[in-house]
């Protein structure tokens, strides 16, 4: 649990904030084009939504195949991939790093596949944007899984590339960031293995959730 909150906490200090809603350094006023930091995070709701809807017809295969061009082009996979390791990046040689881009968004792909199975009637509420520090900015949401009995914050943070906007965190609920969550996990496999032994649990993930 330590190294699990230490380590969110160096992601959430690279990033430049201390929770989905920014820090004291944030500026006060939304950047520039911010309305299409919004319309980015519309759309990938919107696509992920009707890909939950027909979630049973498609399957997981189905899924990925519809969400694959969705996540290259909405989130940063190569930057949340290298805030994913944190400084243990640095030690990567150029052959591992693109291994890493690689085995991540692969990872990525299917686990949006397979955590949007099951999740017909769906709905979103957009809250707001928020500005926060270096350029970056917070679309508010609220996802209403119909039929649950709860509805779940979902604060996306945007930066913009030069590509236009793209996410590079997710807070869900609103204040953990995702993306820090997982370093922790890819940290402890470290901490006991290596890089490859990473690489391969990363690997067994991904065809597990294919097998089911």
């Amino acid at each position: 649990m330590l190294l699990r909150a230490l380590c969110a906490a160096s992601l959430l200090a690279l990033l430049g904030c201390a929770s989905s809603g920014g820090s004291d350094d944030a500026p006060a006023e939304l950047p520039p084009g911010s309305e299409e930091a919004r319309a980015l995070v519309e759309r990938f709701d919107k696509t992920v939504l009707d890909v939950a809807q027909r979630s049973r017809e498609l399957g997981q295969n189905g899924r990925e195949a519809e969400l694959r061009p969705l996540a290259i082009e909405t989130v940063d996979l190569p930057w949340v991939a290298r805030a994913s390791l944190g400084r243990y990046w640095d030690r990567l040689t150029p052959e591992q790093r693109a291994k890493w881009i690689e085995t991540y968004r692969e990872f990525h792909i299917v686990a949006m596949a397979f955590n949007w199975r099951g999740a017909q009637g769906a709905r979103v509420e957009y809250l707001g944007e928020a500005p926060a520090p270096n350029g970056t900015v917070i679309v508010k949401t609220r996802l209403d899984r119909a039929g649950s009995g709860f509805d779940v914050r979902r604060d996306y943070r945007l930066r913009r590339t030069d590509e236009g906007w793209r996410i590079i965190d997710l807070f869900s609920p609103g204040s953990v960031s995702q993306v820090g969550m997982r370093r922790s996990e890819y940290l402890a496999v470290l901490a006991r293995a290596d890089f490859d032994a990473l690489i391969q649990d990363m690997e067994r993930r991904i065809a597990t959730r294919r097998q089911q």
